[in-house]
């Protein structure tokens, strides 16, 4: 609780700055915009380093997972804000690129209301899977088995299945999921010789997850599908992910969101 409240602190004094700075004049309003942006990756990236130490320990953290982009100004609170799979270019945090995603039944995490979640192939308007949704904040594809190296559309729908968004996803290659596999088995017999279980092994299959790159993008579909596996979540770990989760989705004036992770 005292780091969600240092969080809500820094995003507030960040708005301070930014409605300040509003009423000096209308000039320079793209410098404005330019160090708004860069305050607030910063406030991001040491907010996750903080994070990611006081959680997996002073193991190298990897660098924070993409801000799901708004297309413009800030997220309305109701908008439903994509968390995982999700990728945006490394020139241009506002396009949207296609993420990597090791499952087949991947799990699909967001933050905010939504009504039903869906899987398309790329390119194709048949949907062909989805599932109500009220109420939680993820879902696991439970359809037939997603082919390698293949890209597919993640869908936010109403519940009478209107896009309202579409996340895309490339699930990875044979080659690539047999090495990830072996590599997960030799972690998992570490843990089992070393009898690390519980959310401390669940954790550092997260870690593992989030240290594998394919097209130099982290496994976060699986990492965020191993963090919410925890039936019983300790206290950091809660507050870890809610933090995370304000980290990516509120706006810097956003109002508290009642459905969130």
């Amino acid at each position: 609780m005292k780091n969600i409240n240092c969080l809500n602190r820094l995003f507030w004094v960040l708005s301070l700055s930014l409605i300040i700075s509003s009423t000096l004049g209308f000039g320079f309003s793209f410098e404005r915009r330019s160090a708004s942006a860069f305050l607030l990756a910063e406030l991001r990236q040491t907010t996750w380093v903080r994070g990611w130490h006081n959680l997996f320990g002073k193991r190298r953290p990897v660098p924070p997972p993409p801000v799901p982009p708004t297309n413009g100004g800030s997220r309305p609170t109701e908008e439903v804000c994509p968390i995982a799979p999700l990728a945006v270019s490394a020139s241009n945090s506002s396009i949207l690129t296609t993420a990597i995603v090791w499952s087949d039944r991947p799990t699909f995490v967001w933050d905010g209301e939504a009504e039903k979640i869906g899987v398309r192939v790329r390119g194709s308007e048949n949907i062909l899977w989805s599932q109500p949704v009220s109420g939680t904040n993820r879902v696991t594809y439970k359809g037939e088995p997603l082919q390698p190296n293949r890209v597919y559309e993640w869908l936010v729908l109403s519940s009478n299945d209107r896009v309202k968004r579409f996340i895309p996803f490339r699930i990875v290659t044979a080659q690539e999921s047999d090495r990830i596999n072996q590599a997960l088995q030799q972690l998992n017999q570490q843990l089992a010789i070393k009898k690390i279980t519980g959310e401390a092994a669940t954790l550092r299959r997260a870690e593992f997850f989030a240290n594998q790159k394919i097209d130099n993008q982290p496994l976060w579909s699986e990492f965020w599908q191993e963090v919410l596996s925890v039936q019983t979540p300790s206290d950091k770990l809660t507050t870890w992910t809610r933090e995370t989760v304000t980290l990516l989705c509120k706006p810097v004036n956003a109002a508290p969101n009642t459905n969130s992770l």
